[in-house]
């Protein structure tokens, strides 16, 4: 499961159909959403931004807590894409673990941007599709670039606000935190969480 978003949650496009059924979401046993939108481009670039798009809605109602990353990180804002584009070697991705309850956090550094996907160094399980990958600020705040895609030894990461633009939601913002400010850092594609 991926960040809260004004509609509910992001998971990875490509987790939308088993077959021809929908995917509904659990957590903890009961069904959390249904995919409601998504945004796909097959693992492939598109070409007004040659990043790839792989993100889709679930919608539910996100409970308190669902801006606070692996329990500690709140949700401060999300990266453009021209600064996830931009990013040095020297910078920590982490992921949300759905797969390791025990470890829910899994960093490791930045490798590129390659062939539209975020490649970082982190490990990771089959089943992380759609979780969270973020930046960490010195003050220990999140500031998202991503969803999960996969592959796992690369830690593929589809950027996310291309995501946001195509299926027009925002990402809720942990009330607990001052946001970054929008800009050509961050995203305004954000909103207070309620």
């Amino acid at each position: 499961l991926g960040p809260a978003v004004d509609r509910g949650f992001l998971t990875a496009g490509h987790c939308d159909k088993i077959g021809d059924s929908p995917v509904t979401v659990t957590a903890t046993g009961e069904p959390l959403g249904q995919v409601a939108d998504v945004a796909f481009s097959n693992l492939k670039p598109v070409p007004e931004t040659g990043l790839v798009l792989d993100a889709a809605v679930i919608s539910a109602t996100p409970r308190r807590g669902a801006t606070m990353l692996a329990g500690q990180f709140p949700v401060a804002g999300v990266l453009t894409a021209d600064a996830v584009k931009e990013l040095g070697e020297d910078i920590v991705v982490c992921a949300v673990e759905s797969q390791k309850p025990e470890q829910p956090l899994q960093c490791g550094p930045f490798n590129s941007v390659y062939a539209g996907f975020v490649s970082a160094l982190v490990p990771g399980e089959h089943g992380d599709s759609g979780s969270a990958a973020f930046v960490i600020s010195a003050d220990g705040r999140a500031a998202l670039i991503g969803t999960v895609s996969g592959p796992i030894s690369h830690r593929g990461t589809s950027v996310l606000e291309p995501a946001l633009k195509r299926l027009g939601v925002r990402v809720l913002l942990d009330p607990s935190v001052e946001p970054f400010p929008a800009g050509p850092e961050f995203s305004d594609l954000v909103t207070p969480a309620p």
